[in-house]
């Protein structure tokens, strides 16, 4: 586990050499969820799914929701107003609506606490719009979207009660969703309990709950992961390795604040790049967090890649704050040579040059 994907956030980490390397990986990392997407969506039992891993509904759900920020930063990239308002309108409008087909209910929250981010981070106007978009978004789907797809994220608020659940689950497929996925974190949270220090095993948490978990009647429960990532991740490895994950996810964070102040500390030329890919940082890693409640994706790439976005952009600024101090006064400041890699002394790299 930690040999495959923290070598991808490593790589991730090491390989930009400028504002602009981010932006083309933030880039490539939209366009690739969306071709993805586009080219594997298929229709499963009524809801949209694709082939092949990471192809069910939840999981497109994820991916889709993750690429919005992506798309939405090459968009606006485009100095062509019309060009740029036509990506963000097809690329983010495409992937939002494969978001509402997979009839994912994570999703809904998941999105609403994107915005909040964008709204935050975002000025009056780009809020005014933001709010638009979002009213004009919502009647969409309401217009678009399947009647079935309707009537399971109206289950939303009534997942939330546990009577109304059972009284529903035999009628209803989304209530009998709900009332297992009750059962999986009950499970769960007895896994965690039994076995605090070390959990069950890394990825056991099916196998262990097919064989020693049983249902009223005495037969095997399902084998199925727990769908809630925090829960997987203790009853698996114990509770310290939760306390691990969660100072990671907690890190990401931290880091993308930490590259918004010292952008503006800075004075970097590039400083209205790195708010914006720190901006779509939090706005990914956010939509993930809420999916992290609701499904196992503790061994998917997508906050990997975001880790390593993120400690890219701070070492990218920190190196040229540490060459911009040695220059003097005010009078001697340097021309960063940005087209040449950064960091040569950390990470095997030729260095900067600098003008006077």
């Amino acid at each position: 586990y930690i040999a495959f994907w923290v070598v991808l956030m490593l790589m991730v980490a090491h390989a930009p050499r400028s504002a602009k390397d981010l932006i083309r990986l933030a880039s490539v990392t939209g366009l690739a969820c969306l071709f993805s997407i586009f080219i594997n969506g298929r229709e499963v039992s009524d809801r949209f799914g694709a082939d092949g891993t990471f192809g069910n509904s939840d999981d497109v759900a994820l991916m889709a929701g993750y690429a919005i920020p992506f798309v939405a930063l090459w968009a606006l990239q485009f100095k062509n107003s019309i060009l740029r308002y036509a990506i963000l309108i097809l690329g983010c409008g495409y992937l939002l609506v494969a978001v509402g087909r997979t009839a994912t209910r994570a999703a809904i929250p998941a999105l609403f606490l994107m915005l909040v981010v964008y709204f935050i981070r975002g000025q009056a106007m780009q809020r005014m719009w933001i709010l638009v978009a979002t009213f004009v978004s919502i009647i969409g789907l309401l217009v678009f979207l399947p009647k079935s797809t309707l009537e399971r994220f109206s289950t939303i608020v009534d997942s939330f009660d546990k009577n109304t659940v059972q009284q529903m689950a035999g009628s209803s497929e989304a209530m009998a969703s709900s009332a297992e996925r009750r059962d999986l974190l009950r499970d769960a949270f007895n896994m965690t309990l039994e076995n605090p220090i070390f959990g069950v095993g890394s990825g056991q948490f099916a196998e262990y709950r097919f064989q020693h978990f049983r249902l009223s009647n005495g037969a095997r429960k399902h084998y199925i992961a727990s769908h809630n990532t925090f829960l997987q991740i203790s009853s698996e490895s114990g509770i310290l390795a939760l306390l691990f994950y969660c100072i990671f996810l907690g890190t990401i964070y931290r880091t993308a604040a930490r590259v918004r102040k010292l952008t503006v500390f800075s004075q970097h030329p590039d400083a209205k790049l790195f708010g914006q890919v720190s901006t779509c940082i939090e706005a990914a890693l956010a939509y993930f967090t809420v999916c992290a409640f609701l499904m196992t994706c503790d061994r998917h790439p997508h906050q990997f890649v975001i880790a390593g976005m993120a400690i890219a952009m701070e070492r990218l600024l920190k190196y040229w704050i540490s060459q911009h101090a040695r220059t003097g006064p005010a009078w001697a400041t340097p021309t960063v040579n940005f087209a040449n890699p950064v960091g040569s002394s950390t990470v095997g790299m030729s260095p900067v040059r600098f003008n006077r």
